[in-house]
């Protein structure tokens, strides 16, 4: 046992630093994982009635949302809006796959339920007090404490500003591997906002070929879209189904050769529209 000991305690004097560094990004990946996903930012929109959709990944209760902190950076303002200051404390459960979808700049605060039982949050936090949150130079995050950040996008226009908070705001997110960058902050790093404007387009995430969000913390995850509603165009994809499909009789026979009859008409029907399809057709052997 002793021995053991001797050579255990040799080990940790060689590699001290190496241990005390794996543990830090260990711990911090742990700490930082969660069920929350910044899936929309809907900057300049009419009026400042700009909005931001987080996509739920696990099923939440107020008191986990009531952690949550939107963390909004945009020239020399940096603000954060607490979801304390309006989700109620309980028990109450927001399933998985639904949104937050939190309005900001509104005269008034509330919280309500849309019509797929999405959570929505009107609020008079504003970035800004001439308008709600600017589609130039912006970070957007997500934290459950005052330094703890669980999502975040960064966009840019064309102009080239930056600012001092701007950019300490970004070294911290790439340093926590909550954006990967490819230089500093611009629009070469961040995504370009050029079109966003009061017209109803934002900035959208991606969807993966599963239904879901995309999440690789690059720019690469998101692009341009028009979301007249927020909260609406991610659906995990997890019940298979077999349906009996119809050979259209109008394309008998069929033969490949025969440039009027070298098709066959395959006929289903899925009310999802939404679903993910998948056809598959074997030989008489089988593969």
């Amino acid at each position: 046992i002793d021995k053991l000991l001797h050579e255990f305690y040799k080990f940790m004097k060689r590699n001290f630093y190496y241990i005390i560094f794996t543990t830090i990004i260990f711990f911090n990946f742990l700490y930082s994982s969660s069920k929350f996903l910044i899936t929309g930012v809907a900057p300049s929109q009419t009026s400042g009635r700009d909005w931001v959709e987080i996509f739920l990944l696990e099923q939440t209760t107020f008191d986990e949302i009531r952690n949550l902190r939107l963390d909004m950076t945009h020239s020399g303002s940096s603000k954060e809006f607490l979801f304390s200051s309006i989700v109620p404390v309980g028990t109450t459960i927001l399933e998985k796959n639904r949104f937050i979808v939190v309005h900001i700049n509104y005269s008034t605060n509330s919280l309500t339920y849309d019509s797929r039982n999405n959570l929505v949050i009107y609020t008079t936090f504003t970035v800004n007090s001439s308008y709600g949150l600017s589609a130039s130079n912006s970070i957007v995050a997500l934290k459950n404490s005052s330094t703890n950040f669980i999502d975040a996008l960064c966009f840019a226009n064309k102009d080239g500003s930056t600012n001092s908070t701007i950019l300490t705001k970004f070294s911290t997110l790439t340093v926590l591997g909550q954006w990967v960058p490819e230089g500093a902050f611009s629009q070469a790093t961040c995504v370009a906002s050029d079109k966003v404007d009061s017209n109803n387009e934002i900035l959208s995430r991606i969807k993966s070929g599963n239904g879901l969000p995309i999440d690789t913390n690059t720019k690469e995850d998101w692009q341009y879209a028009i979301k007249d509603t927020p909260g609406w165009g991610y659906k995990e994809i997890t019940v298979s189904t077999q349906k009996y499909l119809e050979v259209d009789k109008n394309t008998n026979p069929f033969c490949p050769e025969d440039s009027q009859n070298n098709f066959v008409a395959i006929l289903y029907n899925i009310t999802d529209n939404d679903a993910k399809k998948t056809i598959k057709i074997f030989d008489i052997k089988g593969k």
